[in-house]
């Protein structure tokens, strides 16, 4: 489960450094793998916005609700405390206080240390001084910063733009092996395009059976069996 909400967490955290526009429509392989990407990051906007949204109080809500990219809203929190990227380096990155010594190399552990310190401290205000009252109690004791957002964030998720291209490219790509009954052929089809809508990509039924015929082998001939009772 650890690994899960890192994961979950890195998702949400995306949403906060990048944009994306929206791409043209098309029917090609590349089409369809932008769509997809575009789509997912926009799940990851979405989710990252709710993430902030909901810890903050009624009026801060009604500041911030308006802004569409959760980057910008991000943007504006952050920047009333400290650097944008400064406090989003301390939400994924933690640091052990170093041994005392007298050596350059202890002199530069420390002063690195120091600059994490402040800006750990930082993140912790920014995200603190958001919430309501209730969240606030509960998330207060936490001092890291990376642990206080990952135990806010690890409520949504998402899936890599990553691992859809790489469902994508095996879907558009899969033919029927020779071994396989038609049933069987559709069977495998069929778990490909659940794993795609789970990963947020969508195929319409004019799609679905166009994936169907793309992937039948040149010399196949119609039979019944393609529909099977």
């Amino acid at each position: 489960m650890k690994i899960q909400y890192v994961l979950e967490e890195q998702e949400v955290l995306e949403a906060f450094t990048t944009t994306m526009e929206e791409p043209e429509e098309g029917v090609t392989a590349q089409h369809r793998l932008d769509r997809a990407a575009y789509d997912i990051w926009k799940k990851k906007n979405s989710t990252a916005r709710i993430t902030l949204l909901s810890s903050m109080d009624n009026d801060l809500m009604k500041k911030y609700r308006d802004y569409e990219l959760a980057k910008d809203m991000w943007s504006a929190l952050a920047t009333k405390f400290g650097e944008e990227q400064e406090v989003l380096e301390a939400l994924t990155t933690t640091m052990e206080e170093p041994e005392e010594g007298a050596t350059t190399q202890h002199r530069r552990d420390r002063a690195a240390y120091d600059m994490w310190k402040k800006k750990n401290s930082t993140a912790c205000i920014t995200l603190l001084s958001n919430m309501d009252n209730d969240l606030m109690k509960k998330y207060r004791d936490y001092e890291l910063a990376k642990d206080m957002w990952s135990a806010f964030a690890t409520k949504f998720g998402g899936t890599s733009i990553t691992k859809l291209r790489s469902l994508t490219i095996k879907f558009d790509t899969y033919k029927k092996k020779p071994e396989h009954t038609m049933r069987v052929h559709l069977r495998h089809l069929s778990n490909m395009i659940s794993k795609l809508r789970d990963a947020g990509h969508v195929l319409t039924d004019e799609q679905q059976v166009q994936a169907v015929i793309r992937s039948l082998p040149h010399n196949w001939e119609h039979e019944d069996t393609l529909y099977p009772q």
